[in-house]
């Protein structure tokens, strides 16, 4: 596929959305606010860059989000972006261009993250955001 954007009139009663090898540089806010029963989205080298702070609106029951091999930093995760994935136990964000810094900001609100993938980061510090990951198991580099 080549999508820019997410496609509108995906089935709301989708578990399952797979938008890989896409061209969605932006999620825009609410671009899945229907999809309430979305319990694993996939949007692995999609060549995105930045994600709105309430692109994942609606997504309460979302349990695995793959952002792997994309172009996200830091300043593409704003602070609050994950705060409506309450139920979110695994994140892939490796294969991207964080430098210098973790998006601890931005993983804080993921209280019952249990596995996270990122980039290493040479000298890298990890902020006080982890702190709140109290659930977390696995952390891979």
């Amino acid at each position: 596929m080549d999508f820019h954007t997410v496609p509108r009139h995906i089935p709301i009663n989708t578990t399952i959305l797979d938008l890989s090898s896409n061209n969605i540089a932006l999620l825009h806010n609410e671009t899945f606010m229907l999809l309430t029963k979305l319990r694993t989205l996939i949007i692995h080298t999609s060549r995105l860059r930045h994600i709105d702070v309430n692109a994942f609106k609606g997504l309460e029951n979302l349990q695995n989000l793959d952002l792997s091999a994309n172009f996200l930093d830091v300043g593409s995760l704003p602070m609050s972006v994950f705060n409506s994935t309450p139920n979110l136990l695994n994140l892939q964000l490796s294969d991207n261009t964080f430098s210098g810094e973790y998006p601890d900001k931005s993983l804080s609100f993921l209280s019952n993250l249990r596995s996270l993938s990122i980039n290493g980061i040479r000298n890298g510090r990890f902020g006080d955001g982890f702190k709140y990951l109290k659930k977390l198991r696995d952390i891979a580099f």
